[in-house]
């Protein structure tokens, strides 16, 4: 997701970094915008890809405090609505089978060449054995 809309989260980090000095309640308060209506697991995933570019604008702009201190605002956020949406809807193991991590390509590039190898040799040893 953050590769997806970096435009955005970025802008959206840059906004958040302008006062530093209250990014927890500026953090909460996001979060309880976010999170109004309702709890989803794309909503969660949307916060913790906020969470992740603010704290890498910070270290990419030489505030490392407040780089480190977006796991204690993470933690804030996660206490109430959060929590108990994902307890009651099978712990953070149901995110992967709601979200399935995407194979890498080149993953599917190396088996289907580990493959092809394969299939290369026995077609060479086959050949070896009956000339």
């Amino acid at each position: 997701m953050l590769d997806k809309h970096v435009l955005l989260f970025t802008s959206f980090a840059k906004r958040l970094a302008r006062t530093p000095e209250n990014i927890s309640e500026q953090f909460l308060v996001v979060s309880e915008e976010l999170f109004q209506d309702c709890v989803t697991w794309s909503r969660i995933i949307a916060l913790y890809a906020l969470a992740g570019r603010l704290a890498l604008y910070y270290r990419e702009n030489n505030m490392q405090k407040l780089a480190e201190s977006i796991p204690q605002c993470m933690a804030h956020c996660i206490a109430g609505k959060i929590a108990s949406f994902v307890i009651k809807n099978g712990g953070w193991e149901q995110l992967c089978v709601e979200f399935p991590p995407k194979k890498d390509l080149s993953v599917k590039v190396w088996r289907s060449l580990l493959v092809t190898g394969a299939a290369l040799g026995i077609v060479a040893a086959l050949l070896m054995v009956h000339s």
